[in-house]
């Protein structure tokens, strides 16, 4: 739709309507609205065909989460989204309407309502998107309104608008003064400084030490069992850094997270099911914890739904055998079932605790450690 929407544009600021009637004028526009439109259709719906992707907002199964929190300034983003779009809408706009003033150019109603009406509809769709869970908190998706706000204003800021007038009156194009071009560049200049991220230091012996350690914990493990789940770090696997056979490609950490989010209850359920049945010898993710946050919060719900939906059945069904807190890098592998027998029945708690404050201390205290397995039971 976008490029049809370019199209448009470019056609309504060029091409003006006289002496023409509307049905006429309006032709090549409905032409590229109704191709643009076909096209989008065909190319979602061979992707979707040919990768089995979900598209987001046209399936049924998703229900996302919508944050209105965030159309105001938050935690997450200071001006919010409605205050920081209008901010950097503001010079645009005041360059079309100081040059439409000085009367350069005239347009026809027609042409002012249609590209207001995209304008529109751009703006309302880009704030949908921005509010729904895992949209983000700043102004990225309104890039399509932006384009298309900043090809208005240049058309008019160079006087190239075709004018509906016989007779034009001649001016100089605003933005041939550089002061104009500098105001222009105040605000995305703010923009891009107040986003700049402090600088963070890595060490690269740091970083191929814990490749090393996660080699020698995936070497070790007992792989026979299932495949090996990847939810995270699988750019480890595309540049060779470590090997793993047996790998099971669905379930990655960004599908897992827009699952949750838009609560497919059916894919969740069959990812539950797998956990369940401990199908997985081994998973690889960043390190699951047990929180819940406000969902007012920058990230709050995201967070939530995620532990709902991915780290809650893993906590249950798994248990880490190396964590890497640096890396925020988890290995899990499935809870042995606990075999009565195996279990060594003295030494219970509050029996040790009686003998250690006693002072009665034996020795070999094995404080009901399960057989082969180097978990911990504190208390049966």
């Amino acid at each position: 739709m976008m490029p049809a929407a370019l199209a448009i544009t470019i056609y309504l600021l060029s091409v003006p309507v006289r002496g023409k009637k509307f049905t006429h004028y309006l032709l090549w526009p409905v032409i590229w609205f109704i191709s643009g439109t076909f096209s989008s259709i065909l190319t979602y719906g061979l992707f979707i065909k040919i990768t089995h992707y979900i598209i987001p907002f046209y399936n049924p199964v998703m229900h996302y989460g919508f944050l209105k929190f965030k159309l105001w300034p938050n935690e997450a983003f200071a001006l919010g989204l409605i205050p920081g779009i209008i901010l950097l809408s503001i010079p645009v706009i005041g360059l079309i309407l100081a040059a439409s003033l000085r009367k350069i150019q005239r347009m026809h109603w027609i042409r002012i309502f249609a590209l207001l009406s995209i304008l529109g509809i751009y703006f309302v769709g880009s704030t949908i998107v921005s509010i729904r869970a895992g949209g983000g908190f700043d102004l990225h998706n309104y890039d399509t309104f932006v384009l298309l706000l900043l090809i208005i204003g240049c058309y008019w800021g160079l006087g190239a608008v075709g004018s509906d007038l016989t007779e034009l009156e001649l001016a100089k194009p605003l933005l041939n003064n550089r002061f104009v071009l500098l105001g222009l560049l105040v605000v995305p200049v703010y923009f891009a400084l107040m986003n700049i991220p402090a600088r963070t230091n890595y060490s690269a012996q740091e970083a191929n030490d814990s490749i090393q350690h996660l080699r020698m914990v995936l070497r070790d493990a007992d792989t026979s069992k299932g495949p090996v789940l990847f939810i995270d770090y699988r750019h480890l696997l595309v540049f060779h850094m470590i090997d793993a056979e047996s790998l099971f490609i669905p379930y990655e950490k960004i599908e897992l997270m827009e699952m949750a989010m838009a609560n497919n209850s059916a894919y969740r359920d069959g990812f539950w099911r797998a956990i369940e049945n401990q199908e997985f010898s081994i998973i690889i993710s960043e390190i699951h914890v047990d929180s819940y946050q406000d969902e007012n919060k920058p990230f709050g719900y995201e967070n939530n739904v995620w532990f709902e939906d991915v780290s809650y059945p893993i906590l249950n069904n798994y248990v880490p055998i190396y964590l890497n807190h640096d890396l925020r890098l988890g290995v899990y592998i499935p809870t042995p079932l606990i075999d009565a027998e195996s279990l060594f029945i003295p030494y219970e708690k509050i029996e040790l605790m009686e003998m250690a404050m006693a002072n009665n201390r034996p020795s070999g205290s094995i404080l009901g450690f399960y057989k082969g397995t180097g978990i911990f039971y504190d208390c049966f």
